[in-house]
């Protein structure tokens, strides 16, 4: 989904990456538009081969493999630059909207709204199981909303409201990172989703130290089970990284007040990580939301049971907003029993139907001529 802004967002941070830094990416050869290309099949980036022999994700699963030869992520970038968007004469501009992962998949998925805090009231079908499970999933969306809206999520990172916002990759997992035979990096693929994001998105630590999602967490434990040994894996990286830092403060390359492990320490331990997993990923966030966030903002509920946690939430939501979700109760119902199909085509599928279209003129065009002759 998205092509053109996928294709434009890549090459303009791989070449802010290849001009304020030293992290090997590949170089941009050629790039435009549908319009650019060839008989206007699609966009297009032509960049440099950039010879590897794995990735780290597959390091990672090696098993066996000693601590001596294994990979260390350490491009040597100065990080009082990349955080910046002006640096000397030359400016470089946040011109355009960020496009995240989760923006993709909603558009690739289905048909929604453009915000994703709404998008299971809106999809049409397989959105819901049961009239409870629509109000479950209404109630969870108009609770973070409304602790968003409050400022209650945010306000520990308010000084940051204006600025400086993180450079910050919201796909960015081992498999992006390419290594040679000697377990070296030979480079960082797949910007497309990198952005100006907010501080607490840095500041979360990466949910890929276990590989998988936590939604997807393949043992009857779930979630908890996730945490548990997500747990053990974050005391080794933070352990890891502190060893880096010390370093780098050691050759002046990094600031004390600079560090990340200490922040991503207290995202995890006061449960902000979660927070923002669920503002990232919409296909996970009810689960998140009853299990992570809902407790620690609204206080406890009577039932053990995260799921059954909403009965006792409908309170929070003022008279108006009681009326919307049953409204939208009600659509869902009546969209389980007529399951129409409703589809808006995107941008690429839309320039493919433009071209057929062209085509059919151009071949019927030239059999009414022969048709004349």
């Amino acid at each position: 989904m998205f092509p053109k802004e996928k294709v434009r967002n890549e090459v303009a941070i791989i070449r802010y990456i290849h001009d304020q830094t030293s992290i090997p990416a590949p170089f941009v050869l050629d790039w435009g538009t549908r319009k650019d290309s060839p008989f206007e099949l699609g966009q297009y980036m032509i960049m440099e081969f950039m010879d590897h022999h794995t990735n780290m994700y597959d390091v990672l699963n090696m098993l066996g493999r000693s601590r001596a030869y294994r990979g260390i992520l350490d491009p040597d970038f100065d990080e009082d630059e990349l955080e910046q968007l002006q640096i000397d004469d030359f400016t470089w501009k946040v011109t355009h909207r960020p496009l995240s992962m989760p923006m993709n998949e909603l558009i690739r998925l289905g048909r929604y709204l453009n915000r994703a805090i709404v998008h299971p009231m809106n999809q049409r079908n397989d959105a819901i199981d049961s009239a409870d499970d629509c109000r479950r999933k209404f109630v969870a969306r108009y609770l973070f909303r409304k602790l968003t809206r409050e400022r209650k999520l945010t306000e520990r990172w308010a000084a940051f409201e204006n600025g400086p916002f993180k450079f910050w990759c919201d796909d960015f997992r081992p498999g992006n990172v390419l290594l040679n035979k000697d377990f070296k990096i030979a480079a960082v693929v797949d910007w497309e989703f990198t952005c100006a994001a907010p501080v607490e998105f840095s500041y979360a630590p990466p949910w890929w130290l276990l590989i998988e999602k936590p939604e997807y967490w393949p043992t009857d434990g779930g979630l908890e089970d996730w945490c548990g040994e997500y747990e053990c894996q974050l005391q080794t990286f933070l352990r890891a990284m502190i060893s880096r830092e010390d370093e780098a403060i050691r050759k002046c390359q990094l600031k004390e007040n600079r560090r990340l492990s200490g922040p991503m320490r207290e995202s995890w331990e006061s449960g902000d990580f979660w927070v923002a997993y669920a503002a990232r990923n919409n296909f996970a966030f009810d689960a998140i939301y009853w299990q992570k966030i809902d407790r620690r903002f609204f206080g406890p509920t009577r039932c053990s049971d995260p799921a059954d946690a909403w009965r006792e939430r409908p309170k929070y939501l003022n008279a108006e907003e009681k009326h919307d979700m049953e409204q939208v109760v009600s659509q869902q119902l009546e969209n389980m029993k007529s399951r129409v199909l409703a589809w808006d085509p995107d941008e690429y599928t839309l320039g493919q139907i433009d071209i057929a279209r062209k085509k059919a003129e151009t071949e019927e065009s030239e059999i009414k001529g022969t048709e004349i002759g």
